[in-house]
């Protein structure tokens, strides 16, 4: 399965310099296009460090804590105790000596912000420059002044002391970028139906699950830079898209922004460093991107984020983030989106990269807006009509009630005069035989991982025609046709019996040449609606195939080809929306007992366009696509 997913909601936020202005309360949610850039000393703005304090009357008590969070995201909480030796560990938190009285014990908030385990690590004043004064009488004021400048010092401190009053970062000016303008891009997808295929479908823990982002290119003849590199992070915070659209004096005020990453019912929810740059473990506290993390149940720390390299900087961007929608879909990873920026080393280097230009969802060209290309191996190739002799196989079997796929009953052995479902691995009996030869297989629930499909069956297996009772069969017509009987394991039901027939015809006289395959749908309607997944059946005539002709009617089947694949293209542009996957099983067609068939999602192709199918068949060591299937149909 290949499906594709528009993102629900995108924006960018830049901290870009106007007419001598930081444009951090910006708003471009709804502008057409998402722009990355970094400008370096392009202009000058003053900057200023943040600063707070906390000023007390008197002791705090046990127990009381103080949270201070650094520009680059260092938290830490410090806590009021009686007993610890000041500055130590307490617990997860650092230890603060409540001493003889409050100036003392304000002394050693600063000390141990400055200590090895504070803030400073032992280097007073490297990150926080904290000063203390006091009148001698249990009353005076702790100065913080992040020594970082600009915005992203004006960070939370917060907490419950007793007697005293708590003044938040405020009064950073400028970046702590300096001469640095950038943007950065946060993206947003719906994973509710990624969801549902994790559940039904495929587990996206599956070896042939895949999550690929893609942002496509707009080049209207501006500038590029070239040799560039972009990282992807999952966001830690929620974001919102807003509704601005000036994209060149960035007059439209609202959140999502540089600073704000949320408004709701009025409450602000700020980015912990500007920029949604508070960056950290899984799990941790007040981030807003997630570098590292441990998954699925290991105790192994690994990175969340992705890079993708540029060269002429005209590149889409198509990037593997199965790691991170895996994650989101089982809960381990807040589903808040993606942040798309320069990689770390682009935007601390002093050189101007501008700008990169991808198509929003808000773009006139449906087939340009941000994607998420889910992809699955849900293929079944069941092998009646092309069996080989000493190559493994697989024969499916189906059970309907009432039209849909269901199990089949079968009389419990546990609770006689009740019926219970057949189900799960070895739950049913294969028995093939021909002549003398007999051979038993066992029969599971045919299935994605740990996910069974209702009333779909499967047994694989390996028929030697070297077998005693084959080989001078074998060897005197050529075919053998077998009888199938499948049964519950106890051989007393029998369920379904068929027959499928090897041919010993795969070797012959040397003969480079191909033959001639006409293709058609045999079930292809003019249009289909979107919110339809639609089955289409697949007809293959070999012209140069010898044919037996008879004095009756006889219905000719089609060929079937078990690495043969669908792509879809948009017929006005040219442009495959679903390309073929040679990689991967996402877009191979299915085999049964009639022929081949895939299923299609229409919700991956935009509404009011018209499409067309063609193929790629992989035969004799030759790729060749079939264009001419007169499978051209409207989606509405």
């Amino acid at each position: 399965m290949y499906k594709i997913l528009t993102a629900s909601s995108d924006n960018y936020i830049t901290n870009k310099n106007v007419s001598n202005f930081r444009t951090t309360d910006a708003n471009v949610g709804s502008a057409g296009t998402l722009d990355l850039f970094k400008l370096y000393s392009e202009s000058t703005l003053a900057n200023s460090a943040a600063t707070s304090s906390i000023s007390y009357t008197g002791q705090p008590v046990d127990a009381n804590t103080l949270t201070i969070v650094s520009p680059d995201s260092t938290i830490k909480v410090y806590e009021f105790d009686t007993t610890v030796t000041n500055g130590n560990s307490l617990g997860s938190n650092i230890g603060v000596r409540i001493g003889d009285d409050a100036d003392v014990t304000y002394a050693n908030l600063k000390s141990a912000i400055d200590g090895a385990n504070g803030h400073n690590e032992g280097s007073a004043g490297s990150k926080i420059s904290v000063s203390h004064t006091d009148n001698n009488n249990e009353e005076g004021t702790v100065t913080f002044t992040q020594v970082t400048k600009g915005i992203e010092g004006n960070t939370e401190i917060s907490g419950t002391v007793l007697n005293s009053t708590i003044k938040s970062f405020e009064d950073g000016v400028g970046s702590s970028l300096g001469p640095v303008e950038l943007s950065r891009i946060l993206l947003k997808f719906d994973l509710s139906e990624v969801s549902v295929i994790n559940q039904n479908k495929c587990p996206v823990d599956h070896p042939s699950f895949s999550a690929t982002l893609k942002m496509f290119d707009i080049y209207g003849g501006q500038t590029t830079p070239s040799n560039f590199a972009v990282r992807v992070y999952p966001l830690s915070q929620s974001f919102d898209e807003g509704i601005g659209k000036d994209v060149v004096r960035y007059s439209d005020l609202g959140s999502s922004n540089f600073i704000t990453a949320s408004i709701l019912d009025g409450a602000i929810s700020k980015w912990n460093i500007p920029g949604a740059n508070s960056k950290g473990i899984l799990k941790g506290k007040l981030l807003d991107i997630i570098e590292t993390g441990v998954l699925d149940g290991t105790e192994e720390s690994v990175n969340l984020y992705v890079d993708q390299a540029f060269s002429t900087g005209k590149e889409n961007l198509e990037i593997d983030v199965t790691k991170i929608v895996s994650g989101t879909v089982k809960n381990l990873i807040p589903d808040c989106g993606f942040r798309v920026s320069f990689s770390p080393d682009i935007e601390n280097n002093q050189k101007t990269y501008f700008v990169k230009r991808f198509a929003s969802r808000n773009a006139t060209d449906p087939t340009m807006r941000p994607q998420l290309v889910i992809k699955y191996d849900d293929s079944i190739q069941d092998y009646h009509k092309g069996m080989n002799f000493n190559i493994s196989g697989s024969l499916f079997l189906n059970n309907f009630v009432n039209g849909n796929y269901s199990n089949i009953l079968s009389g419990s052995t546990s609770a006689p005069g009740t019926l219970e479902e057949i189900s799960g691995n070895n739950c049913l009996l294969l028995k093939i035989f021909t002549g003398s030869y007999k051979k038993y297989m066992s029969g599971s629930s045919h299935g994605i991982g740990n996910i069974s499909s209702k009333g779909v069956y499967s047994s694989s297996f390996l028929i030697d025609k070297f077998d005693e009772n084959l080989i001078d069969h074998v060897n005197t017509s050529g075919s053998i046709k077998f009888t199938t009987v499948w049964t519950d394991t106890n051989q007393l039901t029998i369920y379904h019996s068929g027959s499928f027939e090897i041919s010993n015809n795969n070797t012959t006289a040397f003969n480079n040449s191909t033959n001639r395959l006409i293709v058609s749908i045999t079930n292809l309607r003019k249009k289909y609606y979107r919110d339809s997944v639609s089955r289409f059946r697949i007809f293959v005539e070999n012209v140069d195939k010898v044919v037996k002709y008879v004095k009756v009617p006889k219905e000719r089947p089609s060929e079937v080809f078990y690495n043969m694949r669908y792509a879809v293209i948009d017929v006005d542009t040219g442009k495959y929306i679903i390309p073929f996957q040679k990689s991967g099983n996402s877009t191979l067609l299915s085999v049964d007992s009639e022929g081949m068939y895939f299923d299609l999602d229409m919700m991956s192709l935009p509404s009011k366009r018209i499409y067309k199918i063609v193929f790629l068949l992989s035969d004799k060591n030759e790729e060749r696509i079939i264009e001419n299937t007169a499978s051209v149909f409207r989606v509405v």
